[in-house]
């Protein structure tokens, strides 16, 4: 079966670890792509959830430093060891983290601010 690309956000390459909390369950696994709205990540060992509520975890910057990214998200789709996830809500300063790490990945912002914008005006409407 072949998943039909309905992404609306553009996406940058970015490995880094990740953990994913579920009801009753906690998972390290590791994110493949990001954008403002969601992540493709590694389908973690042990994973048997049938759960589509999670909360995605991430560290940013120096281990004694730096930032955590908490953002509440769902499971869009499970395909060949990768885990789809829509994100449905952060804080403000996960989004402000967010957005500089796919600033500098992109090497555009106005690229970006047009994402932003789509993005709230998804959110709106």
């Amino acid at each position: 079966m072949e998943l039909k690309d309905q992404r609306h956000f553009i996406r940058v390459n970015f490995s880094h670890d990740v953990r994913i909390l579920t009801q009753d369950s906690s998972f390290k696994t590791e994110v493949r792509d990001i954008s403002m709205h969601g992540a493709l990540i590694s389908e973690p060992e042990q994973w048997h959830e049938q759960t589509q509520e999670l909360e995605l975890c991430m560290h940013l910057g120096e281990p004694n430093s730096g930032y955590d990214l908490q953002i509440k998200s769902r499971v869009r789709h499970c395909h060949d060891g990768l885990i789809g996830i829509e994100f449905l809500k952060m804080d403000i300063e996960s989004a402000s983290q967010l957005r500089r790490l796919l600033e500098l990945n992109l090497g555009d912002e106005q690229l970006l601010m047009r994402q932003l914008e789509q993005l709230l005006d998804t959110d709106l409407n």
